[in-house]
């Protein structure tokens, strides 16, 4: 019984090692195909942007990596951010750029190491959460809870919650206010747990990032990487995401 039993955990251990072998295989290929389109995803400096990120995520969990572009740029209470998110094509060949539909005026600041994630079991989409700060000097300040999702090679926000925070007249002191998506006042934690509440039958999890930042001064450092260091660091992106090491 001993030997059936070693003999069992053996070829577990076996059919586990050549499962994550031909993982790892597919993701170093897709990888490389990040590499070779880094004029496709390598956004241009223009003048006042401050932070450059990238990041290399499967948000879908459908076997296809994409490579995140974001760019912050702005005073820091109403800063703006804006990201742009290419797929690995079906036959892992090319990169294709996806759609991104978002509320209101700006997008969600997404480059942050970790957000809560919910995990519909029915559509088997996944929904991130993210803040979008935005603002009218200091004077006004808005902070609002928005999913993100990323599905059929399409990336759309929908906002949650607002947290406000605005001086008026002589006072020194911000008048805060919580409402939901449709304009209603609600209370503090409301706005909290928002998400808990409206994702209430997804499961939840916490996803991590592996964002790769540059200054403006240092931003066109990527392109004397050279490929092997580049792929390196995207491939160290990559093994972040989720916080779960794929190597």
């Amino acid at each position: 019984m001993k030997k059936r039993t070693v003999a069992l955990c053996l070829a577990v251990v076996l059919v586990f090692s050549v499962f994550c072998g031909c993982q790892n295989a597919k993701a170093n290929k897709q990888l490389s195909v990040i590499v070779d389109n880094i004029n496709t995803w390598l956004m241009q400096v223009e003048k006042g942007t401050t932070i450059y990120s990238y990041a290399v995520t499967d948000m879908d969990h459908n076997g296809r990596l994409e490579v995140i572009a974001s760019q912050n740029y702005g005073a820091a209470a109403s800063s703006t951010t804006e990201s742009v998110f290419y797929e690995i094509s079906e036959d892992e060949k090319s990169l294709v750029k996806c759609d991104y539909t978002y509320e209101g005026e700006s997008q969600a600041d997404i480059m942050i190491e970790s957000a809560d994630c919910y995990e519909d079991r029915e559509t088997g989409n996944f929904y991130y959460i993210f803040t979008d700060d935005s603002g009218n000097g200091f004077r006004e300040i808005y902070n609002t809870k928005v999913a993100v999702c990323f599905a059929d090679g399409k990336v759309t926000e929908q906002r949650l919650a607002t947290k406000a925070a605005i001086i008026e007249g002589e006072n020194e002191e911000p008048t805060i206010t919580y409402t939901d998506a449709d304009g209603n006042a609600i209370t503090e934690d409301e706005y909290k747990y928002i998400a808990d509440e409206y994702f209430k039958d997804c499961k939840k999890t916490t996803a991590s990032f592996g964002w790769k930042g540059f200054t403006y001064a240092n931003h066109s450092q990527m392109t004397t990487y050279g490929d092997s260091k580049l792929l390196e660091v995207l491939k160290d992106s990559y093994n972040k995401f989720d916080g779960k090491d794929k190597d």
